[in-house]
């Protein structure tokens, strides 16, 4: 791989997205695919901004040419799931600024392969000339386009600013679009939410700054909801379906088999019912929460059943009761109601009773729900 101090790598760097994306672009088509540009409204929503086509393969190409920070996983992942859609088993993923190295770790498992800025500089170089058209028109063009609507953008000073005498770039559509281009340099930025932010000490004139530690995080919802955790992104997954029901598609591809649980038994609170849940089936789900729900995990779960009422959001107790300990029941039945999407949740009394007698709490994990159906303003007998 070449040094970052080539010419063209440094010359890659002052160029606008919509040339870098042409310049990539230029050199596929070189390498032999037939490229199909996104239109930009589908591209934002998609993330896809080409499609490439060769000898009946298929690939999406997204290209990152914002310069201030490295591409995370988090947009590998949003990536993988508009992509995987779509119906297109590859990826790749062109960035300007490089990538974090969880990126590099995972890009195998979503079929996904990084170029960085070093990388795309040895492809253009094995593909254009210095003479080449593309290239040439490329470097050249100086045109500064709105990434939403692909208008130019023109300079302007904000009356608001600080500062008198800024400028900043914003698009041509305004109102209608209120895309500006960044005024301040990353150091700026920061230096300006430090002092925001975080606390002068007395005396000294340094920052006080508090770090809250990292803790589990979850959220619980109905199984249609489970698709839209883009934002959430969780590492593990709890699915809690009837007995027959489709259990295909339940686990996205960016969770590991081994992070995923998933439970078969009906959302019933009568144990005299053949299909309520029984002591051994609470079990299973215990035994592999523990684990993963200790007092020091940091996990983010998505535990879902069919409607997100019943069973998910007792399993979901039981979670935040094993991270939180014993004598901390009612803490964890409000971080349970926090956690879920839905208002209204009622849940599976017997699947708490169970997981109490299990986790040998002597009823004190039963204690939150009762007081709380008792303040209920409605009844439901199931």
């Amino acid at each position: 791989m070449r040094s970052s101090r080539s010419p063209l790598h440094e010359r890659l760097r002052a160029l606008g997205w919509f040339q870098f994306q042409n310049l990539v672009a230029a050199a596929l088509r070189k390498k032999g695919y037939h490229v199909e540009p996104v239109p930009r409204r589908a591209a934002l929503s998609t993330g896809m901004d080409l499609i490439l086509r060769r000898d009946g393969e298929t690939v999406a190409v997204r290209c990152s040419h914002g310069a201030a920070s490295r591409v995370g996983v988090r947009v590998l992942r949003r990536f993988a799931e508009a992509r995987i859609r779509a119906g297109i088993p590859a990826g790749l993923l062109v960035s300007a600024a490089g990538f974090t190295d969880e990126v590099h770790e995972q890009a195998r498992a979503y079929q996904t392969t990084p170029w960085d800025l070093p990388e795309v500089t040895r492809v253009l170089e094995d593909t254009l000339s210095p003479e080449d058209p593309a290239l040439v028109t490329s470097f050249l063009d100086q045109r500064r386009l709105c990434p939403y609507c692909e208008e130019d953008v023109t300079s302007s000073a904000p009356r608001l600013h600080p500062k008198p005498g800024i400028h900043c770039l914003g698009c041509t559509h305004f109102p209608k679009c209120v895309y500006t281009l960044g005024i301040w340099t990353e150091h700026e930025r920061l230096r300006r939410f430090l002092l925001e932010a975080c606390p002068v000490h007395p005396g000294t004139g340094s920052l006080v700054v508090s770090i809250q530690p990292m803790t589990m995080k979850m959220v619980i919802c109905p199984r249609d909801a489970a698709d839209s955790r883009t934002r959430f992104e969780p590492t593990h997954m709890v699915s809690l379906q009837d007995p027959g029901a489709d259990l295909i598609g339940l686990r996205p591809p960016w969770i590991p088999p081994e992070n995923h649980y998933v439970g078969v038994f009906c959302d019933v609170r009568d144990p005299r019912s053949p299909e309520a849940p029984q002591e051994s089936t609470i079990r299973s789900v215990i035994s592999w929460l523990q684990p993963r729900c200790g007092p020091g995990s940091t996990h983010r779960f998505l535990v879902h059943c069919h409607a997100g009422v019943g069973r998910s959001p007792a399993v979901g107790y039981v979670a935040w009761a094993i991270h939180l300990g014993p004598g901390r029941e009612q803490e964890a039945w409000q971080r349970m109601l926090d956690s879920c999407i839905k208002h209204s949740v009622m849940p599976n009394s017997l699947i708490i009773g169970h997981a109490d007698s299990i986790l040998g709490r002597q009823g004190a994990l039963c204690g939150p729900l009762n007081r709380w159906s008792l303040d209920l303003p409605w009844s439901r007998a199931w």
